[in-house]
């Protein structure tokens, strides 16, 4: 997951190098864990591979 990506996804937070912006966005994400994402994958890769690959060999 990249710098862009946690920030869409409101895991991370950009602030202007001022104190009063870092404190401001340090107070506004307490509490957030951000939205739910699998920048990797659900885990079921390997099944999917497996049952493509069967199909196309015709398994």
């Amino acid at each position: 997951m990249n710098c862009n990506e946690r920030v869409e996804a409101e895991w991370s937070r950009l602030a202007q190098p001022d104190k009063a912006d870092i404190l401001r966005e340090s107070l506004a994400a307490m509490g957030n864990r951000g939205r739910d994402v699998r920048p990797y994958g659900d885990g079921q890769t390997a099944e999917v591979i497996v049952n493509r690959r069967g199909r196309i060999n015709g398994s």
